[in-house]
């Protein structure tokens, strides 16, 4: 029976490897749900006894997407990269969590509208975001270290760093950094409590 799974798992995951440089232990599970997206040549890189439902998209072929061992990633969660992010060791995401690594479009308006355009132009070419301008679009890693825990409908965005044992509280936005051991809650996220160590 174990045989059976297996050969059925890299069926699935064998379409990824064939788009993206996408290495995963063979003790990572993967649920019915999960998937990948986006630029070929992207990185993706899964550890031992991850279990994933979650939805993976790489918006450039240098995006790196990285996750540790023993992490669970829950359904309807998003991570969005056209850069990095990496997610430790021993972390609960739950459900319907969205990490973003960049703006997605410039600040300015003119920059905006020729995405649109240029979206509407491209509409059949699956990977017509690698050919836009993403010179104007601000992008910097996201980091979650290990043993941190997002809670559900979270939103981790570009540049934020959640610290060692953190919690991030349901339905948050978190754009600044979270220290180690102390929990994060709202819309911006603030400190609301700390955890114990040990």
């Amino acid at each position: 029976m174990k045989f059976i799974k297996d050969f059925l798992k890299q069926i699935k995951l064998s379409k990824y490897k064939k788009k993206f440089n996408f290495n995963y232990h063979k003790s990572a599970l993967f649920g019915s749900s999960f998937k990948i997206s986006g630029c070929k040549g992207a990185t993706i890189t899964i550890g031992k006894d991850s279990f994933l439902y979650g939805k993976i998209t790489c918006e450039l072929p240098s995006a790196k997407v990285k996750i540790g061992e023993r992490t669970y990633i829950n359904k309807d969660t998003n991570i969005i990269s056209a850069e990095s992010i990496d997610i430790g060791n021993d972390v609960t995401i739950a459900w319907d969590v969205t990490f973003y690594d960049h703006n997605a479009h410039s600040f300015d308006w003119k920059e905006r509208c020729n995405d649109i355009k240029f979206a509407s132009e491209n509409f059949c070419h699956k990977e017509h975001t690698v050919e836009r301008n993403w010179d104007k679009v601000k992008k910097s890693e996201i980091k979650v270290c290990d043993k941190a825990w997002i809670g559900f409908g979270a939103s981790i965005l570009r540049g934020v760093t959640i610290g060692e044992g953190a919690i991030v509280g349901a339905k948050s936005v978190v754009r600044e950094d979270v220290e180690p051991y102390t929990v994060v809650f709202g819309n911006p996220a603030v400190k609301v409590g700390e955890v114990r160590r040990d």
